[in-house]
């Protein structure tokens, strides 16, 4: 099965008893993950999935494209030969459905990955994350953003345990952002969310003209209908969202 294929412990009813089990208990803003884009994985199958995820009532869905990262299990089975990578058309083919049907049930899409029902719904610590507001992260591994420096607590729990019991700050390391930095965090963040970047505001916080700076590039995406310049914010259209990484890389470029 996919849960299998990616080493999930559990499998699709234990997470559809886990669902109802929480309703009952009185949760009532429930969000579910999703992962597309596996070997052989066809548009009816995702179909299905996704029917099986809605037809749960959420609130919330994140659906992931597969990505093979380096030094995982999953990657090197696929470079011994063990399987095919679904091709790249295919599984833009998926993203497709996954926005539209989506959106026709209820769940219009907010970021490249996710969904929600309405924006009380939206996840909030990743709409904090993704303007730069200010948060603490508590325990191992947790990481923090205060005045532009960002932390990361040290990742063993009995090594966290005992900087606790020693008094001993509990951070592995740290790094200040400066402005240039903010700036490419902010166009890589706000270009992967369907309200884009809102111009004024990115020229006050970064004291620059947008459009000068970016300008060839606006022109080049929006006549290639990836890009949308308009009531003054800068959005990714459907289509461009697919290519929202290479997208923001060549923004970056220009910082």
């Amino acid at each position: 099965s996919s849960l299998a294929f990616l080493s999930r412990i559990h499998s699709a009813a234990q997470a559809v008893q886990t669902v109802g089990e929480a309703r009952s208990a009185g949760f009532d803003n429930i969000g579910l993950d999703l992962i597309y884009g596996l070997p052989g994985q066809s548009v009816r199958q995702w179909r299905m999935d996704l029917q099986t995820a809605v037809d749960l009532r959420p609130e919330h869905l994140s659906c992931y494209m597969l990505t093979y990262e380096p030094g995982a299990r999953l990657t090197r089975d696929l470079k011994e030969g063990r399987f095919k990578a679904l091709p790249e058309g295919a599984v833009a083919v998926l993203y497709d459905v996954t926005a539209g049907y989506l959106a026709e049930r209820g769940f219009p899409q907010y970021e490249v990955s996710n969904f929600s029902t309405s924006t009380a719904t939206r996840s909030r610590p990743n709409q904090k994350y993704w303007i730069h507001a200010p948060y603490i992260g508590l325990g191992p591994s947790a990481h923090s953003f205060v005045e532009g420096r960002r932390s990361w607590n040290i990742r063993s729990v009995d090594a966290y345990l005992q900087r606790i019991r020693s008094n001993q700050p509990t951070a592995d390391g740290a790094e200040c952002l400066e402005r240039h930095q903010l700036m490419m965090e902010t166009v890589y963040l706000r270009l992967r969310c369907v309200d884009g970047i809102h111009i004024a505001i990115f020229e006050d916080r970064f004291d620059v003209d947008f459009k000068t700076l970016f300008g060839p590039l606006l022109n080049e995406y929006v006549s290639l209908s990836c890009l949308e310049v308009a009531n003054g914010c800068c959005r990714l259209t459907r289509r461009g969202m697919l290519f929202s990484d290479g997208i923001a890389s060549r923004f970056i470029d220009m910082i």
